[in-house]
């Protein structure tokens, strides 16, 4: 059954929504694996992770990923899209690469994403600090499959205020026609003649479609309403 996705919100309430709040909130107790011990960059310090400045109704995260030593989803880019905001991050590993996925990692390497294993700049374990943050500022977030799903909300904890994009029929990224940016990195290797997977394009594409639904959503309403109107005025 198709879900709709104005009513879908509309049905929460905004206090259920219950993570974290503190910049040193770095309890990474919950987080997939162990990464304190490979990412010897790590200080006691908790690091601050900027994120745009806005409060708007809703954001989607997208990311591609490769797979880890208990084939495990392993974040390379993530990309967090929202009607006038777009941040996108790129991990490096938590741990050393594992040899019994390495042929399935370089096949998603060279067929879908293009990220390598060590590929990325930023400490994997400000995934947590990232998503939670991006958790405060949205009062809804989406994304697209049931793993990716599972990720974020093993990483906010019991919410309302996440959903999986098939659960409303969303089409493939790949069907839906809006204007879209690449990250540097995907663009790079499309200039080099490899059309890859790019969080970013995905996320902006599910960004348009969502407000495309909530238009004719919307648009629906307010024709029930003139109608009903209407008819008052003949009974009358």
């Amino acid at each position: 059954m198709q879900r709709n996705i104005q009513s879908a919100e509309a049905g929460k309430s905004t206090d259920e929504f219950e993570i974290c709040y503190s910049d040193t909130e770095s309890d990474h107790s919950n987080l997939p694996h162990d990464i304190r011990k490979y990412d010897g960059s790590r200080s006691d310090k908790e690091h601050n992770v900027r994120l745009c400045n806005v409060d708007v109704d809703f954001a989607v995260i997208e990311m591609e990923c490769l797979r880890g030593r208990n084939n495990e989803l392993i974040v390379k880019e993530l990309a967090i899209c929202s009607d006038n905001c777009l941040n996108v991050y790129n991990f490096r590993p938590p741990y050393e690469e594992v040899k019994w996925n390495r042929e399935e990692n370089r096949w998603i390497e060279n067929n879908l994403n293009g990220f390598g294993w060590y590929d990325g700049d930023i400490s994997y374990y400000k995934l947590i600090t990232i998503v939670r943050k991006t958790g405060r500022m949205f009062k809804n977030i989406y994304t697209k499959g049931l793993e990716k799903y599972k990720l974020l909300e093993k990483i906010l904890g019991p919410t309302n205020k996440l959903w999986n994009l098939d659960d409303f029929n969303v089409p493939k990224h790949r069907a839906i026609n809006c204007a879209v940016a690449r990250c540097l990195f995907h663009q790079h290797k499309f200039i080099n003649g490899k059309d890859l997977v790019c969080s970013v394009v995905k996320s902006m594409k599910y960004v348009g479609w969502i407000k495309g639904q909530k238009q004719q959503q919307q648009q629906h309403t307010q024709e029930e309403e003139e109608r009903n109107q209407q008819q008052q005025q003949y009974n009358e």
